[in-house]
This record gives structure tokens, C-alpha cells and sequence, in this order.
């Protein structure tokens, strides 16, 4: 991972690319081996202040996910085909917390993947929490309003073409707070399937 941004609780400016290569070995037969390939990109633009915000970042992130495994297999001891798949939690999945948050988490699942996100990030100047009783207890010094929308889809193999026909879209709002140095998040997400809400803690990238 590289990563050049002013702040990364939450970032104004510069960039972040991180490569993950995840791989098991089958150790001891407990497990069919398997390899999963990610990459991300993601991109920061200050936007600067307003007479109402204190902050607006324009941030974009593209996400890519491969399983060259995918196909490779092995007859297991019944004589079963075992292929050599990732988990879902390692593989190319779409929906959920990070990508595609309009749908249930591991909606979209195949070898390969893409999703593109852009999240338009406004900080007001006005900040109500430190007038609201028991609220006003916590140390909230900004929240922030979020708009959000993202494309992707999943593929039997990393093709540009395959990936790039037919993407799911999920668009939205999000709602983040800074509760003593922690970003926690409420995002609502609607897409052609319906629509999801969903609450954790930190920025989707």
C-alpha cells in the first residue's frame, strides 16, 4: 500500500493504491488452494471552503478483483470436482459495507470484478451537537453529508469488455460524524432492486 493523503481519518487530498495478494496453500489437505488478486485506487480533490462549508472533497475510488484459480480444480476423496475458489470474504464480491451498498452484502459473486465509486463530501460550518443535551457529552467537533454513487459487476473471467456491460448501480446519501477521532457512518443506498441502510464505522475507502 501507498499512501500520500493529508489525513487518512479522513482525507482532503492526494491518493491511496493498494495491491492485496491472498493465497492458501491447502495446508495438510484441510482446504482446496486458491489465489485472489485485488487492486484499488482511490483519489482525493479538495474542493476548498464556502461561506457555509468548512470542507468539500470530491472522492473517487476504483476497486478490481481477479481469482485466477477460479477454474482450476482437483477430485476431493469422493470424487467430487473441488475447484480452487476463494472465500467470499477474499473474493470478487459486490454489495455490502464498501461496494455496491444498495444490495446485501455478497450479492454479486463471480471470478472477477469491478466497481467505481465517486462521493461528493461536504463538512458544514454548522455544527448542532454541541447544543443537544447528552449529544453534547461526546466530542463531535464536525459532521458531514454525503452523496455517493457507484457503478460495477462482476465476471466469469477479467475481461474489460465483459466487465464493463450491463453494471449494477447504487446511488445515495450518508451521514458521518467524528465521535473522538472515529468516523461512524449511516448510508442509505437505493438501486433497481431496492434499497438498503446500513451503519459502520469509518469511510468506504
Amino acid at each position: 500500500q501507498y499512501n500520500n493523503t493529508d489525513w487518512y481519518k479522513n482525507p482532503t487530498r492526494g491518493s491511496i493504491q493498494k495491491l492485496t495478494v491472498a493465497r492458501d496453500w491447502g495446508a495438510l489437505d484441510e482446504s482446496q488452494t486458491w489465489t485472489a488478486i485485488q487492486f484499488r485506487h482511490s483519489q482525493f480533490l479538495n474542493l476548498g471552503e464556502t461561506k457555509k462549508a468548512r470542507q468539500r472533497v470530491l472522492a473517487l475510488d476504483i476497486w478490481t478483483s481477479d481469482s485466477p484459480t477460479w477454474d482450476s480444480s482437483h477430485r476431493g476423496p469422493d470424487g467430487e470436482v473441488v475447484y480452487h475458489r476463494p472465500p467470499l470474504f477474499e473474493g470478487s464480491t459486490l454489495g455490502g459495507l464498501e461496494r455496491q451498498r444498495a444490495f446485501p452484502s455478497y450479492r454479486f459473486h463471480d471470478r472477477s470484478a469491478i466497481n467505481y465509486t465517486a462521493e461528493y463530501r461536504y463538512i458544514p460550518k454548522w455544527n448542532p451537537f454541541p447544543d443537544i443535551p447528552l449529544i453534547n457529552q461526546l466530542y463531535i467537533p464536525w459532521w458531514q453529508w454525503v452523496a455517493f454513487a457507484e457503478v460495477g459487476r462482476v465476471a466469469d473471467r477479467w475481461s474489460f469488455n465483459d466487465l464493463h456491460k450491463k453494471m449494477k448501480t447504487s446511488v445515495g446519501g450518508s451521514l458521518r460524524v467524528m465521535v473522538y477521532e472515529l468516523v461512524v457512518r449511516a448510508d442509505i443506498a437505493a438501486s433497481e432492486e431496492g434499497a438498503e441502510v446500513q451503519m459502520f464505522f469509518n469511510h468506504p475507502f
